[in-house]
């Protein structure tokens, strides 16, 4: 009786969503308006005809019950059009695999959009939280006859949100750079492609990035991609390369490679000092953040910088240095925290790699504030130092390169990472 009861709610919900959505649809589309007033005029017209046909004594009754009838056809025909394309299939394909909660009921497709390469689905599933719809992740893949590109939550606790893709569709293994792919706008850098297109991250909203990997997972060749974007967009880049073998090509114009501690040390305290100095022009010309600086300064004092420390841990980790070098590497941490918390608004960005697998790679006052955790190939516990668990062990291949996964607040992305031929530049 209860498992009724609930049912009969879910379907008035539906039944007044639907309503909602098809009177946004045939306000909003001129032929969908064109077909609902044809609908309403054979009704009214068939209305007409019988009970103008209808004995007198029998004219009023027929007047009233037809008007019930149109008013019941209008609504039908509205929330007709409000239901999303294919809500039926996925429905009984739900239930089919036993995707439904206590009361027996599976997600309702709500709204359906369709981008250039992928499709969005939004679903209405009382009481299907979004980890089961993750745990559930290949038999739903099975049931659309669809591959999944991400999961997540909707607007409510009872939307959730999925993006699909024919079942044919993968990811390439080697997708070459172009410099079609830099977008025009300043603050946007391109990483490389997933199953639902290009993936981008907005430096002005995620600002601080970390990125993991074990050895051959491909993180320098996304540095490497992303920090040229930088240059062409006449950003200031520094490099600290302890190693000296992976950015020299980029060395340059506005790009600094790091290989000695004493030379970080002094660059970082620098980007320290810059950073208090920007904030107080800031206020002077009150500029509220970079974006906002770049729009409204004409006179361009700054350029938007980035800091990226190559495999953190042999930087930073104090595991057997010496009295002096801990006292330098404790500054240089000291700094470092200073920029990922406060540099967001004026500018200057941290970039973190690291690939050793301990607590100490990346210290937690820095990482606490890198807002973008990235990781490619790794194990289960390198995967849990930069994205909080061991997803990225489970989800990425054994043997590619070029493989990653954004962990980008409430979503996660898998996607293959754009390959530079440092030869061409």
């Amino acid at each position: 009786m209860k498992s009724q009861q609930l049912r009969s709610e879910s379907y008035r919900f539906f039944f007044f969503a639907t309503l909602k959505s098809g009177m946004d649809k045939i306000v909003s589309s001129r032929k969908r308006f064109l077909i609902f007033c044809g609908i309403i005029i054979a009704l009214l017209s068939l209305t007409s005809y019988i009970c103008f046909s209808a004995p007198d004594y029998l004219r009023g009754l027929y007047d009233y019950s037809f008007g019930i009838l149109v008013m019941i056809g209008s609504l039908l025909a509205i929330s007709k059009a409000g239901q999303a394309r294919g809500c039926r299939a996925f429905y009984k394909d739900f239930l089919r695999i036993g995707f439904h909660n206590k009361a027996r009921e599976a997600p309702v497709l709500i709204q359906r959009q369709e981008f250039d390469t992928f499709e969005r689905l939004t679903f209405y599933c009382r009481g299907i939280m979004e980890s089961e719809w993750q745990d559930r992740r290949e038999d739903i893949q099975t049931a659309m006859n669809k591959s999944v590109v991400r999961i997540r939550p909707g607007q409510s606790y009872r939307t959730v949100i999925v993006d699909i893709v024919p079942p044919n569709t993968i990811l390439g293994t080697d997708i070459q750079w172009k410099e079609e792919y830099l977008d025009k706008d300043t603050s946007i850098f391109t990483l490389g492609k997933s199953l639902a297109g290009p993936v981008n991250i907005n430096i002005d909203k995620q600002p601080m990035l970390l990125i993991g990997g074990s050895t051959g997972s491909g993180k320098t060749m996304l540095c490497i991609v992303f920090l040229l974007q930088a240059i062409i967009k006449d950003c200031q880049v520094y490099i600290c390369d302890f190693k000296g073998l992976d950015y020299w090509f980029l060395a340059g114009q506005n790009t600094t490679v790091i290989t000695e501690f004493d030379v970080l040390k002094m660059i970082v305290n620098d980007l320290a000092d810059q950073l208090q100095e920007r904030i107080r022009y800031f206020k002077e010309i009150e500029s509220y953040d970079f974006k906002d600086y770049q729009e409204n300064d004409t006179q361009r004092k700054y350029k938007r910088t980035f800091l990226l420390i190559d495999e953190c841990a042999e930087v930073l980790d104090l595991t057997g240095r010496t009295k002096e070098e801990k006292d330098l590497i404790s500054q240089i941490t000291k700094d470092l925290n200073t920029i990922a918390r406060m540099g967001r608004a004026v500018g200057i960005h941290l970039i973190i790699s690291t690939q050793r697998p301990d607590a100490s790679a990346v210290p937690g006052s820095i990482k606490s504030n890198l807002d973008v955790r990235i990781c490619g190939k790794a194990d289960a516990t390198l995967s849990t130092i930069i994205l909080g668990d061991g997803r990225a062990n489970e989800v990425i291949p054994k043997d590619s390169q070029g493989r990653f996964v954004l962990a980008n607040g409430a979503e996660d992305i898998i996607f293959q990472g754009y390959y530079y031929d440092r030869n061409q530049i």
